[in-house]
């Protein structure tokens, strides 16, 4: 029930090999109310070398080898989180400067403008007698025309409602629901496999809300799970694609075990 204050921060410097002179610098500061939730801000520089496919690629068609500039990355922002009523709501801004871009065929790049991004994410936990809903949305705005406003949609959101209960004294745990997931002005972007990279293409994919239903189950150490991906599919629009040229299955069933043998 008391307040106190609570802070960290780090300094990671790599002084030889590829990310010579590479640096990650973190502060984070924040007071806690007790009951009535804490709030907290956080500050983030980095210098950053480009991948090493960026820069060094031999292969056919492509043979390149660029000596391109270190991404400079500020970011500042603040959170609030109540755990009692299970909501949490954090800020961010976000100054980049030399992004490494891969444009598909063409050679990589580092972009020559800086770009502002501004991220704004609400979530709630909240459950009543087993059932728990939760709930995240994110917001993602950046003023100049970029890599950053061609790559991310500009609303995300994630819906959760499930049943949890331990049965069997408490042997069992069981958890069964419905996840839906939402994009708006989603700028999908193209991954491209050799490179295991992501870069932009200009175009704005449907968007549609996708629908999930899943099963899990816990005895101890081992995890069962039973899922139905896109169930939204049979009964609502089709040709929805997770990222630019990858269509999405319309209805797929996934199961699995998972055994942890130390927990």
């Amino acid at each position: 029930s008391g307040s106190k204050i609570f802070y960290k921060g780090a300094v990671k410097y790599f002084p030889y090999g590829y990310n010579q002179h590479d640096l990650l610098a973190d502060a984070l500061a924040g007071y806690d109310f007790g009951k009535y939730g804490m709030i907290s801000g956080n500050a983030t520089y980095q210098l950053k070398e480009a991948p090493y496919m960026f820069t060094h690629y031999q292969s056919h068609p492509v043979d390149w080898s660029f000596s391109l500039p270190k991404t400079k990355m500020f970011g500042a922002g603040g959170k609030y989180q109540n755990i009692r009523y299970g909501i949490t709501a954090d800020v961010n801004y976000y100054v980049v400067d030399h992004l490494p871009v891969y444009p598909g065929i063409a050679s990589p790049y580092i972009t020559t403008g800086v770009e502002n991004i501004f991220v704004a994410h609400f979530a709630n936990r909240n459950g009543f007698y087993g059932v728990h809903l939760d709930n995240d949305v994110w917001f993602t705005s950046s003023p100049n025309e970029g890599v950053v406003k061609r790559t991310f949609p500009m609303l995300v959101t994630k819906h959760s409602i499930y049943y949890e209960r331990r049965i069997f004294k408490n042997v069992l745990w069981l958890a069964f629901g419905f996840d839906l997931r939402y994009n708006y002005l989603n700028n999908a972007p193209y991954y491209d496999p050799f490179l295991a990279s992501f870069y932009p293409v200009y175009t704005t994919s449907k968007s549609f809300p996708v629908l999930d239903f899943f099963v899990n189950f816990k005895v101890k150490t081992v995890r069962f799970f039973l899922k139905v991906d896109n169930i939204s599919s049979s009964f609502g629009p089709k040709g929805y694609f997770s990222l630019y040229g990858y269509p999405a299955a319309d209805l797929s069933f996934k199961v699995g075990v998972k055994w942890r043998f130390f927990e």
